[in-house]
């Protein structure tokens, strides 16, 4: 707030908007940056935003449910970046922003094509999940899951899971959803007792008592 409210150029303050903005998406806080986003100095002539900087204020913009803007960003920063290893992580919060809009199909699609293509990335654990969990909870009609992958086979495609990452609560939470599904109740009553042994204050604590 200093240096916005500094003498400084009016580039070095849009500099440090971005890297504020970049901050608050890195600590989960990307809907906090809507003012910023909303009121960001203009760039000189012939300039573009830094990559961060595009990035954080396309995830504001699907935070905050601004569909046109997040649209608009998205596209400007395949236009300026399409080569950056950060383009995964707009697309897979690009297919997360369609789910979120009911574009269940439009949002596997995305999916797949980031498994397909990028098996390795560190965002595909999370396309994984992703995508399972869409399957699993029926938002994808029976007639087009044929040409997705099983949830059980993406579930055995994570690579890398820490014991307490988010992604291994995910993954167990779908392990669950799978056993009650398939009627196997000594494994389901198991991945119950496990998850609220090893995430006892997790997100999906009450879906977990439910199932």
């Amino acid at each position: 707030k200093r240096i916005l409210a500094s003498e400084l150029p009016v580039e070095t303050k849009r500099q440090a908007q971005e890297l504020l903005l970049w901050t608050l998406v890195e600590q989960d806080m990307a809907p906090d940056g809507l003012d910023i986003l909303e009121n960001l100095y203009p760039l000189n002539q012939g300039e573009a935003p830094t990559e961060r900087g595009l990035v954080a204020m396309y995830e504001v913009a699907v935070a905050r449910n601004l569909k046109e803007r997040a649209e608009a960003l998205r596209n400007e920063y395949l236009k300026l970046y399409k080569d950056s290893p950060l383009r995964l992580r707009i697309t897979l919060n690009y297919a997360l922003f369609q789910s979120a809009q009911g574009d269940a199909r439009g949002a596997a699609i995305t999916l797949r094509k980031l498994i397909q293509e990028h098996p390795k990335a560190p965002e595909t654990n999370n396309a994984r999940l992703a995508l399972a969990s869409l399957i699993l909870d029926g938002k994808l009609p029976a007639h087009l899951r044929k040409a997705f992958p099983a949830p059980d086979r993406l579930l055995g495609q994570l690579e890398g899971l820490t014991l307490n990452s988010d992604p291994a609560r995910k993954a167990l939470v779908l392990q669950l959803k799978l056993a009650v599904q398939a009627s196997n109740w000594m494994e389901a009553l198991a991945l119950a007792r496990k998850y609220r042994t090893t995430f006892p204050t997790g997100a999906e604590a009450e879906t977990v008592t439910s199932l």
